[in-house]
């Protein structure tokens, strides 16, 4: 079996279609579909069958792409390990993020990194948390950048940064009225108990944000007023934008390029405000390139609470 042909199969059980796989290889649909014919037919057993919902692989496929993710990541390591006699001249880094971290983080990050780097190629992979860390034990992805506690609990993980959770506001709400202003932090707040009964706009179960938000109303024995759910934090916070409730926010979301944009005032929850952490998540029992460890250090310098971007 050649490396080529273990791509292609990867691909094809990733994308769960002949079409977007072809797509995603650069080849025709036609000879991919042909690849696949021979290959199967070479072999005595089919890898996939063909369903209403897409291509979902056979228990013989399953098998194979168990042995082809394996032999993907000993090839993997073994490039990583020929980059690095090269003193970072070259090399290849795969980044994992969820979709919304990485339209507002890349654009900060990738012009400086190539700046410096610029024989090294950042291919990200951008999904939702529990499709990246299915990634990393897969070795897929050589880091991702994911919100802390994570799902697996196999994964190492490197702490990135601690950002703070902010709730988004209409600036014409009376909500507005109850803010304090920390002459010490600089702070402007407002303590949860006072506005835990306002209309909220929170993100659907399951993700990260729904779960502090749960937390913040658990711990004042409330139940939210959830006006509206959404599975696209974009969605939420054109709604607060709009007055309809207020929502919670990640700090690294609120970015001086965009700030201007929202109709939209940040407060933090409580005097100290609401932390979380985010950490940087490595397949396990891998080698960390050196290319992979000079992005993870820039990103850590870069996006430390405080950097100015302007």
């Amino acid at each position: 079996m050649e490396f080529r042909e273990l791509t292609n199969i990867l691909t094809i059980a990733e994308e769960g279609s002949l079409s977007k796989a072809a797509e995603k290889l650069f080849v025709s649909q036609s000879s991919l579909s042909q690849f696949l014919k021979s290959y199967e037919a070479s072999i005595g057993c089919s890898l996939f069958v063909r369903t209403s919902t897409g291509m979902r692989p056979t228990e013989a496929g399953e098998r194979v792409l168990e042995a082809a993710h394996q032999i993907v990541a000993i090839g993997n390591n073994l490039q990583n390990e020929l980059w690095d006699i090269a003193h970072l001249s070259t090399g290849k880094v795969t980044l994992g993020l969820t979709p919304f971290r990485g339209s507002f983080v890349l654009p900060d990050i990738l012009p400086a990194f190539y700046a410096k780097y610029p024989q090294i190629t950042i291919h990200t992979v951008e999904a939702n948390t529990q499709t990246l860390e299915d990634h990393l034990l897969r070795g897929i992805i050589d880091v991702a950048l994911l919100t802390y506690p994570l799902i697996n609990k196999k994964l190492p993980t490197e702490d990135a940064y601690e950002e703070e959770v902010y709730l988004a506001v209409n600036r014409d709400s009376h909500v507005l009225k109850l803010a304090k202003y920390d002459m010490e932090t600089g702070r402007t707040y407002v303590e949860f108990e006072e506005v835990m009964h306002e209309p909220f706009i929170l993100l659907s179960k399951g993700q990260r944000l729904y779960t502090l938000a749960e937390s913040q109303f658990d711990k004042y024995g409330c139940k939210p007023h959830v006006i509206q759910k959404t599975q696209n934090p974009e969605t939420s916070i054109r709604l607060a934008e709009q007055g309809l409730g207020l929502t919670f926010m990640a700090g690294s979301y609120i970015h001086p390029i965009y700030n201007g944009n929202y109709k939209l005032s940040y407060l933090s929850i409580g005097k100290e405000g609401v932390h979380r952490k985010l950490v940087f998540a490595f397949p396990p029992n891998t080698y960390r390139s050196k290319a992979t460890m000079a992005f993870v250090e820039m990103v850590s310098r870069l996006l430390a609470p405080g950097n100015n971007f302007s």
